[in-house]
């Protein structure tokens, strides 16, 4: 997808199309499972954190952020790291669903 949509050589971890406008944020997010295990294995965290955070930058994308620069790829990683800390600490104050498990190595549902 990311040759034939975005012309780009190379894999990914996530692909966003966005749709909406400056009022609304509508968007197609595209997982790939497989690069999402493999970053996971490769930063020794769990897979289900990385598919957390690669939703977070997908989402990061729909509001317009981008991540041409360096500078703007620091910029999105340390504002999904902030989105991750702040469902950690949902975790931890019991509001997160019953069964959630919150851990970078080890998160269950």
């Amino acid at each position: 997808m990311n040759q034939k949509y975005l012309e780009h050589d190379y894999h990914t971890d996530i692909l966003t199309f966005p749709y909406g406008d400056q009022k609304n944020i509508s968007g197609d997010l595209f997982i790939s499972v497989d690069m999402a295990h493999y970053n996971a294995a490769g930063y020794n965290i769990s897979f289900e954190y990385e598919i957390l955070r690669v939703v977070a930058h997908g989402l990061l994308h729909l509001l317009g952020y981008n991540d041409k620069s360096e500078k703007d790829q620091k910029e999105m990683r340390f504002i999904e790291e902030k989105w991750l800390k702040s469902l950690s600490d949902f975790h931890k104050q019991g509001k997160l669903p019953v069964g959630f498990t919150w851990n970078k190595k080890s998160i269950s549902s």
